[in-house]
C-alpha cells in the first residue's frame, strides 16, 4: 500500500497544494496518456539522425528535440497507440497530475489491486476442481466491482489503465463460466463463456493498433 500511495502521490499532487505552470523552457522526459493513464519516457524517434533518445525540450509554447531540432508536434503512445498533440494545455502538465485527485487514483489503483488478489486466490480453487456455488457467486462480485471499477475511471488521464481493467473483466468472465461447467451447467456455461469470447475478440482488435514498448514517442506531424 505504501508503494501505491508514493506512485500516485508522484502523479497526482495534491491539489490543496500550489501547482506552478510547467517552465517555458526545459527537457520533456515524462508524459503521461490522457486515454490508458500510463506514463512512459518521452523519446524522439530520431527521424534518421540519431537513435531513439530521450531529447524533447519545451521551448515556449511548442517542443522540439535538442539532438536534431525537429520540431515536435503530437506523441504516440506506445501502449494504447493514442495520438496526443503537444498544445500549449499538454507542455504546461504532461503528466495530467492537476485533472486528477491523488487519493481517488490512489483509491482506484487499491481497489484494483485487491481485485487481482482475490481473482488469484479464487481461481486457484476452480483450477483444483473446487469450485462450488460459493466460488462462482464470489466470481460474480469480483466482476461487479471490475465492471464498477471501469465506469468510474477518468475518460481523461485514468488511474488505471481501462484495457488492463476490460482484459480481467474478460478473463473473470471466462472463470465463472468454467465454474458453471464444473458444476454441470453447461447453459450457464456456455452463456459466460461465449461473452468472455466476444470480449476477447474486441481486445484483439484494439491490441492491433499498440505498437509495443516502453517510450512513447514524438513526431513531427
Amino acid at each position: 500500500m505504501n508503494i501505491f500511495r508514493h506512485l500516485v502521490r508522484s502523479l497526482f499532487p495534491d491539489q490543496r497544494q500550489h501547482l506552478p505552470s510547467q517552465s517555458s523552457q526545459g527537457p520533456l522526459r515524462l508524459f503521461r496518456c490522457p486515454l490508458c493513464g500510463q506514463p512512459q519516457l518521452l523519446q524522439c524517434p530520431g527521424f534518421g539522425r540519431h537513435s531513439p533518445a530521450s531529447t524533447p525540450a519545451r521551448h515556449g509554447d511548442s517542443a522540439h528535440c535538442s539532438q536534431c531540432g525537429v520540431h515536435l508536434t503530437q506523441v504516440y503512445c506506445s501502449i494504447c497507440g493514442q495520438v496526443t498533440y503537444l498544445t500549449p494545455e499538454i507542455l504546461d502538465d504532461p503528466l495530467g497530475s492537476k485533472q486528477t485527485s491523488h487519493e481517488h487514483a490512489l483509491q482506484q489503483i487499491a481497489l484494483f489491486s485487491e481485485i487481482y488478489k482475490r481473482t488469484h486466490k479464487v481461481t486457484s480453487k476452480a483450477t483444483f476442481g473446487l469450485a462450488d456455488e460459493s466460488v462462482v457467486t464470489e466470481l460474480k462480485e469480483i466482476l461487479a466491482d471490475c465492471k464498477r471499477l471501469l465506469q468510474e475511471l477518468a475518460p481523461r488521464y485514468p488511474a488505471c489503465n481501462p484495457e488492463t481493467v476490460r482484459y480481467r473483466i474478460a478473463d473473470l468472465t471466462s472463470w465463472i463460466g468454467y465454474a458453471y461447467e464444473s458444476l454441470g451447467n453447461s447453459q450457464e456455461a456456455v452463456k459466460y463463456l461465449e461473452q468472455a469470447a466476444l470480449s476477447g475478440q474486441d481486445r484483439k482488435e484494439f491490441a492491433g493498433i499498440q505498437s509495443g514498448g516502453s517510450a512513447i514517442y514524438a513526431g513531427c506531424g
